[in-house]
């Protein structure tokens, strides 16, 4: 069995910005002139230093004309930065939010790419908060922090250029007794912030994994009276984040010690001038100069501080990000066979052959064993067995949303795998069970399939199921299903389901039929639009209703994940005994399964 894929609940955060970069190639020169004008920006706030202390030695030596023209160059040094600041920081954060539109459009199509292994095998809420939470924490850095965090170290750098020039004394000082003190607290931050940063990410997943499966399987939970049980696991869930809050909070905490040693420097710094303007080495200017930038580049440093923690965390998303785009990666194609590069099917139904299919969740529990189906063009396959025979995922297989592990599926004679995903779509075509329905109306729903069909093709495929009446009575295609379709049963859904299908017109449709217990309107609905399709496509269906097994050609029956009878369509009462709502299998008899969900 093939592994699946899975995600690492805290990925390293080494190479972060390696795994960024092929994100930022596209943007890189605009991301240059971004960069370039906002250390402008901070080279002309740091010039404002010597400006002050130009203006303090034209005081102290009385010349007017002198203090004149210093405090012009000072102005004209505020007007450029702040015209440089604004251009640099809009263009950095338009670069930026690029950048994280690319990201956010990869993990959106890797996503509906991922192979439903890999889907089934994570909570939802946790693919959620990778597409949704971390994408808006990078978002929010690229926004604001990040041309802050060019603009402060740009300052950084400068000043210290500036200040060496001045005073190459009082700026070893300030670089032995700050720059190490300050790298110490930094350095305590980091270590205690790296894992505590990503746990916290990992533990809010959780949270929003456990709050969506309680909205999920409400229903059920006050139905069973199981809203303590769920309160306490959500309380487990939500007390493992608040550990994980305190752990980041107290790696913060270490931050402040920034200002002690902030503190310590200019004490110090204020003893040194002083001694050395005494013993002449100085001059009242330059003493000026470093009081000025000091105090600016304290502040800075204190801003980049903060910067710090914003950073990890948008270090933790990006980590969490290029997981879920490693994990979910393109797969290497297969070579598609000489009939699948070109056209696509053609029009009416097609050959379906399972030649010795197996499959499984798990390694050694096959779900399905040997499979061997061949359904002829045109024909109607009824798929029955008890519960957990295999039935609902050799559906899945034949659809090819689950590759098998063994043997092969073709229709027309194309393998399944050789197929692109929309000339696959295009030969098979599957209603499960659990039919979709967005927001939106009837309309929004029924076309979403391949392609971009129009009114009036969908009033085509309508008529051609014999469904008008049956729109026209949820008030038209314009009609509104609301929030998640809950004006209709789920025999209706599959009734949408069946015109998405027609839309598509499908060489072979897989229907995996609702429940044994349609009511008798729903149950004609469907059997109706069954009959109309028939011409169109060779029809494969899981039934559930004696019905609906005495209208087809042929009854293959599973048992076990094997085929056990394969038989013409059987005569009134004996079709009963194949449904797997008539006798459930004993316990031993159900196949174990993964993640994936059992297989019926």
């Amino acid at each position: 069995m093939a592994e699946v894929a899975l995600l690492t609940e805290e990925p390293s955060l080494r190479g972060t910005l390696r795994r960024l970069a092929p994100f930022l190639r596209p943007h890189a020169l605009p991301a240059v002139v971004a960069v370039t004008l906002t250390l402008s920006a901070s080279l002309a706030w740091v010039l404002v230093a010597p400006m002050v202390g130009a203006i303090t030695a034209a005081v102290l030596d009385a010349d007017r004309d002198g203090v004149l023209v210093a405090g012009l160059v000072l102005l004209g040094l505020a007007v450029a930065r702040t015209v440089l600041s604004w251009a640099g920081e809009l263009l950095l954060a338009v670069v930026g939010e690029r950048v994280v539109r690319g990201i956010r459009e990869k993990v959106v199509d890797r996503l509906a790419a991922a192979p439903l292994r890999f889907v089934e095998a994570h909570r939802g809420g946790e693919l959620l908060t990778r597409a949704t939470t971390e994408i808006e924490l990078l978002s929010t850095f690229v926004r604001s922090q990040l041309p802050a965090a060019v603009s402060v170290l740009g300052y950084l750098v400068f000043a210290v250029v500036v200040l060496v020039a001045y005073s190459w004394l009082l700026a070893a000082l300030l670089l032995v007794l700050f720059v190490p003190l300050s790298l110490l607290v930094m350095r305590s931050f980091e270590r205690a912030a790296g894992s505590a940063f990503t746990a916290e990410a990992a533990a809010r997943a959780a949270v929003a994994a456990t709050f969506g499966e309680t909205v999920a399987a409400r229903e059920a939970v006050q139905a069973a009276g199981a809203e303590q049980v769920w309160g306490r696991r959500f309380a487990e869930r939500t007390g493992a984040l608040l550990a994980a809050v305190r752990r980041t909070i107290r790696a913060l905490n270490r931050l402040p010690l920034a200002v002690a040693v902030e503190a310590v420097t200019t004490a110090a710094l204020l003893a040194a001038g002083g001694a050395l303007i005494a013993a002449g080495r100085i001059d009242v200017p330059t003493v000026a100069v470093f009081v000025v930038a000091t105090r600016t580049l304290f502040d800075s440093f204190t801003e980049a501080t903060g910067l710090v923690g914003e950073f990890q965390e948008s270090r933790v998303a990006v980590a969490r990000l290029t997981d879920l785009l490693a994990a979910t990666g393109p797969a290497a194609p297969a070579a598609p066979a000489p009939d699948a590069r070109t056209a696509r099917h053609p029009a009416g139904p097609g050959r379906l052959v399972l030649d010795g299919v197996g499959f499984g969740y798990t390694a050694g529990t096959p779900v399905l064993d040997g499979v061997s189906v061949t359904v002829d063009p045109g024909e109607r396959l009824a798929l029955v067995g008890r519960t957990g025979a295999g039935k609902s995922t050799l559906a899945k297989v034949v659809a090819g949303l689950y590759p098998p592990d063994r043997g092969r599926v073709t229709v027309d004679g194309t393998p399944l795998d050789a197929l692109g995903p929309d000339e696959l779509r295009h030969r098979v075509a599957l209603v499960g069970q659990q039919v979709h329905v967005a927001a939106g109306s009837v309309l929004d729903n029924v076309t979403l399939v391949l392609g971009t069909p129009g009114r009036d093709e969908v009033e085509r495929a309508v008529d051609a199921l014999g469904l008008r009446r049956w729109i026209a009575g949820l008030g038209g295609l314009d009609a509104d299903l609301g929030a998640r379709g809950d004006r209709l049963s789920a025999g209706e859904r599959q009734v949408l389901g069946l015109i998405r299908a027609a839309l598509v017109a499908p060489a072979v449709l897989v229907l995996d039929e609702a429940t044994a217990d349609l009511d008798p309107t729903t149950a004609g609905l469907l059997e109706g639009a069954l009959e109309r399709i028939r011409d169109a496509s060779t029809l494969v269906v899981i039934a559930h209703r004696p019905d609906t097994v005495a209208r087809m050609d042929r009854v293959v029956t599973l048992d076990g994940g094997r085929v056990v009878a394969d038989t013409g369509t059987p005569t009134e009462g004996a079709g009963s005994a194949l449904l797997d709502h008539d006798r459930p299998r004993r316990p031993a008899d159900h196949p174990a399964h993964g993640a994936g969900g059992p297989g019926r």
